[in-house]
């Protein structure tokens, strides 16, 4: 059987891709329900990996080919290949312009491309995605997730003008729609924690570790937080986690001290 769609393997709530046996997106937690049972019986990745030789292909047939790169961008995209989809996704605008789904996947796989670095991203970059997203929003209103992830770029480019405190309740109306979206709880932490709010930072990181087990700098904000606390024995306990995420068990006690750095 030929592929042509990869439409099936992406949640329909937020876009983000679903794997075989997935019952709940783990983005945004919506329920997933497949049209037709061999939605449900074909992999998700082994889909993926067959349609982007295909899609390569129609692309060296006809290099004006906009539902081609589309296609090749979502197949990107569900494999994690945030950087090579982007591409796609432009090249899929240049050629498909006014597209509402080119636009929201472009905005998603920059985002996603960001994700090591959220905190730390430039301006312009934000920018750039919160245009994609209004540009989504704007073009398809049904697509409304595209709105809840502008105002997630509201928020991150208030954050990034030190207004901490006025990204919170903007990050509390975006968690409230995509409850597993873990970057949100992330920034929500950080935000909580550079207004000396130690306890909803340490509540708010712990949700992001439910999403991201193994992000460091996460449990190196809550291990600094109870450290503002001076409860030095949960402090301890999360330099042994730093220590652990990081490869070297045994540097504890340096992560303890980086703590007690953050508080001096």
């Amino acid at each position: 059987m030929e592929l042509t769609s990869l439409r099936t393997l992406v949640c329909p709530s937020c876009g983000a891709p679903i794997h075989h046996g997935d019952l709940n997106c783990e983005y945004c937690g919506a329920a997933v329900y497949a049209g037709q049972a061999a939605e449900v019986i074909t992999p998700a990745l082994a889909q993926a990996q067959n349609l982007i030789p295909e899609m390569r292909r129609r692309i060296e047939e006809n290099p004006l080919d906009g539902d081609a790169y589309y296609q090749l961008g979502l197949a990107l995209f569900t494999i994690k290949l945030y950087d090579q989809a982007e591409e796609a996704f432009a090249q899929a605008q240049r050629l498909s312009l006014g597209s509402a789904l080119v636009h929201y996947f472009a905005g998603l796989a920059m985002l996603y491309r960001s994700e090591d670095e959220i905190l730390s991203i430039e301006e312009f970059r934000l920018n750039e995605m919160r245009k994609q997203f209004q540009l989504a929003a704007k073009l398809d209103p049904s697509i409304a997730v595209a709105g809840v992830y502008g105002q997630f770029m509201d928020a991150l480019l208030e954050r990034n003008h030190g207004d901490y405190a006025g990204a919170v309740d903007p990050l509390k109306a975006v968690i409230e729609q995509l409850p597993k979206f873990g970057l949100a709880w992330q920034v929500l932490a950080a935000c909580q924690f550079q207004t000396a709010d130690y306890p909803a930072a340490i509540a708010a990181a712990r949700q992001a570790l439910e999403l991201s087990p193994w992000n460091a700098d996460l449990a190196y904000l809550v291990g600094a937080a109870y450290g503002r606390l001076d409860n030095l024995d949960e402090m301890e306990a999360w330099a042994h986690r730093v220590a652990q995420i990081r490869g070297h068990p045994d540097a504890w006690e340096q992560v303890l001290t980086e703590f007690k750095g953050k508080i001096e």
